[in-house]
């Protein structure tokens, strides 16, 4: 259902050190989430099997510039712009 994946926010925006993706009241029972650069490279993914509310990306191995962070769940799919300035 795409309306409540939606609901995800990513915080701060642009980042620095760290962002969080912060799923609100949107329950899900699986989550992939992943960071693509600019160019389409996937950067950086990770499995959620259980449910967070908020979960928190370091941003220490990744150079500044434009991703795309794309979130899936059993509730549908999402995706953000992030910017990372350090």
């Amino acid at each position: 259902e795409t309306k409540k994946a939606n609901m995800v926010m990513v915080y701060p925006n642009p980042a620095k050190n760290y962002f969080i993706v912060d799923f609100g009241s949107t329950t899900y029972s699986n989550a992939t989430i992943h960071l693509f650069d600019i160019s389409g490279k996937n950067v950086w993914n990770r499995n959620l099997d259980t449910y967070q509310s908020k979960f928190e990306i370091l941003t220490e191995a990744f150079s500044n510039g434009v991703y795309i962070l794309k979130i899936r769940t059993d509730r549908g799919e999402y995706s953000k712009k992030v910017i990372i300035s350090k």
